[in-house]
């Protein structure tokens, strides 16, 4: 069943906290897993219902799954290249698909439940298929590929797309020859799963950077990794925090990481103290307006960009946000609106009129990045607020709860017949 968070605003988070795991790059290094017949352990992974998803995908293609404390251990074993039933977790499972061919030369995927077989979504990873000589063939909601026969080559990426780019990496791990990607992702979760594949096998050098060289023919093993801390998560805390007017410490990020937020955070007044693996925040006073445009790393990311939008509600002026990584109506503010926030929308632009700090109120969350936005909104707000359907922050973040009510928050969990009467 569905819950709501039940937010008693108005309070100054302070204290220490240490973050997870990365949520993204753990999707990636559990579909890497695919790649390998050996043995793999992963380190760290989150508590989020994405990467129980994942899981419990990987075990569907026929892999033993197992936790043990703070590690997942995938036993040796051999993928199936085809999974009948229909993902819903959306796009995740694509992550699949170049792994799989890695290691089978084929597959057969049910595409996830949103898509037509022709989304926009999946143009990119068909791109890359054909760049290396792959014609998909896309019929009733399932997608075959069959590369048995790989060549390297050129693949140009008209955008730095993480899943786009992991595709292609993985995929040219079979390829016979070498394969150069131009444009790849820089994202820091896709260079944690690169490092993952090189440790079971792959020849991958300059992750990281826009253009990434793959040895083909990998003989792959088993490997142990760890993941390294979730940015986004990082993030979501530092927004909250400076949105309180808090004062927190967060321990065990990698902060060359959150360069473009902790920049735009010091624009809005915070002050920033900053070491290598820790971010102190102080905030004092009403935020000052900026302006921003989200990005492929390392820019501000767009799963940010909400929760931004919500902080800057206190700031007195106008700030102006630009989505361009995604295709948005920026449809996730428009519950901000009933908490009294006045934005204007215009396409990838939202306009925010600053100078009103958010009213409590009852609002549905549709996604992880609206629910991030409206719990920070509630967090500013004078009053109790009720946020249904909040658990899809559980997604792709550890449960905020705890974490909030040790750093002084009055948060609470409720079913959401109790929240709403």
């Amino acid at each position: 069943m569905s819950s709501a968070l039940h937010i008693c605003g108005g309070r100054t988070l302070q204290g220490e906290l240490t973050i997870s795991g990365s949520h993204g790059a753990g999707l990636a290094l559990i579909a890497a897993c695919a790649a390998t017949t050996h043995e793999v352990q992963l380190y760290g992974l989150p508590s989020t219902r994405g990467i129980m998803r994942q899981i419990n995908a990987l075990r569907r293609f026929g892999r033993t799954v197992e936790q043990d404390g703070d590690v997942w251990i995938i036993h040796p074993g051999i993928c199936q290249p085809s999974l009948d039933d229909a993902p819903d977790h959306a796009w995740a499972s694509l992550l699949f698909l170049g792994p799989l061919l890695a290691q089978r030369g084929e597959c057969c995927l049910t595409l996830p439940r949103q898509s037509s077989g022709r989304s926009g979504l999946l143009d990119p990873y068909i791109r890359v298929l054909k760049a290396l000589g792959v014609t998909p063939e896309i019929d009733a909601g399932r997608v075959r590929v069959d590369a048995r026969h790989l060549q390297g080559g050129e693949v140009y990426l008209d955008t730095p797309h993480f899943g786009a780019t992991w595709t292609a990496i993985t995929m040219a791990t079979r390829a016979q020859g070498r394969t150069r990607i131009v444009g790849a992702s820089r994202a820091p979760e896709l260079v944690d799963a690169v490092n993952l594949l090189n440790r079971m096998g792959a020849r991958i050098i300059g992750a990281g950077t826009e253009a990434i060289t793959i040895t083909g023919k990998t003989e792959w093993s088993g490997g142990q990794h760890e993941v390294l801390p979730d940015r986004f998560a990082a993030g979501f805390y530092l927004i909250a925090a400076a949105a309180s007017g808090g004062d927190i410490c967060i321990h065990g990020v990698i902060s060359d990481h959150l360069r473009a937020l902790t920049a735009k955070l010091e624009e809005t007044g915070a002050d920033l103290r900053i070491t290598s693996d820790c971010i102190r925040i102080v905030a004092d006073g009403e935020p000052n307006p900026v302006s921003l445009r989200t990005g492929y790393f390392p820019a501000v990311p767009s799963e940010l960009r909400a929760a931004m939008c919500s902080l800057l509600l206190g700031a007195q002026g106008t700030s102006i946000i630009t989505e361009t990584t995604t295709e948005s109506s920026l449809y996730d503010l428009a519950e901000l609106e009933r908490m009294g926030a006045h934005i204007i929308r215009d396409g990838q632009t939202a306009v925010i009129r600053g100078g009103t700090r958010p009213s409590a109120a009852r609002v549905r969350a549709q996604d992880p990045g609206s629910a991030a936005a409206l719990l920070v909104a509630a967090l500013m707000a004078d009053g109790t607020s009720y946020i249904e359907d909040a658990d899809e922050l559980l997604t792709c973040v550890p449960d905020p709860c705890d974490q909030l009510v040790r750093l002084g928050a009055g948060i609470r969990w409720e079913e959401k017949s109790q929240a709403v009467g």
